[in-house]
């Protein structure tokens, strides 16, 4: 047997199971870090290594001075690069099973490393799914409906280490919003509203392929 072997997700109902066991506490914490979202250290987790404390030089992405990743920071191209959501898959390397999402531009692919539940969150609308009862993320897209907030575009436009970052770009009557985010939750956010996902040129250079 080989030590890595990468399968489609192909049915979404094998998620169903353990997304209906979120807590309140995680859709309040999702609600929450939309606006702070070191609030869940804990929940974002699976995007990001340990946090050195030690390090003076914060990324762009952090707007309080909050501790920040071990890495190299990025320098290449911010122009935002159109890309589609083809698909989220699973790897699996000696008993672990790493989920992904994969982005492209048409020439260059682009993996994220995601959480199991966005993998599912990310799954059910692009195959085509509706839960009986709204999950996180639709609950999200339905507060943003009833207050006639529009996402025109997510844009994945940094990165530190392994580490990416996005931003949900909105609008609301004549205000433009721009929110800090995952890019798993971005993207869960975008496949739900037919929102353009956008991915900086040096990202896709970068890490592409």
């Amino acid at each position: 047997m080989p030590l890595f072997h990468v399968t489609r997700i192909g049915r979404a109902a094998e998620f169903l199971v353990s997304m209906t066991s979120a807590s309140p506490a995680t859709l309040r914490g999702l609600l929450v870090g939309l606006q702070n979202p070191w609030y869940l250290e804990n929940n974002m987790a699976e995007d990001r290594p340990d946090e050195p404390e030690d390090l003076d030089n914060p990324p762009a992405f952090f707007p309080y001075g909050e501790p920040v990743l071990e890495g190299e920071a990025f320098t290449g191209s911010t122009t935002p690069v159109l890309c589609q959501v083809e698909a989220v898959f699973a790897a699996e390397t000696n008993q672990s099973i790493h989920r992904y999402v994969l982005l492209s531009d048409g020439d260059r692919k682009l993996p994220i490393m995601i959480g199991q539940y966005e993998a599912a969150a990310i799954t059910l609308p692009l195959e085509g799914h509706q839960p009986d009862r709204p999950m996180t993320h639709d609950l999200v897209r339905n507060i943003l409906d009833k207050l006639d907030v529009k996402v025109e575009k997510i844009v994945i436009d940094d990165l530190w280490g392994n580490t990416y970052y996005a931003k949900i770009h909105m609008k609301a009557g004549k205000q433009d919003i721009v929110i800090d985010s995952r890019p798993s939750d971005a993207i869960a956010l975008a496949v739900r509203l037919d929102a353009p996902v956008f991915v900086a040129d040096g990202i896709l250079e970068q890490n592409g392929n």
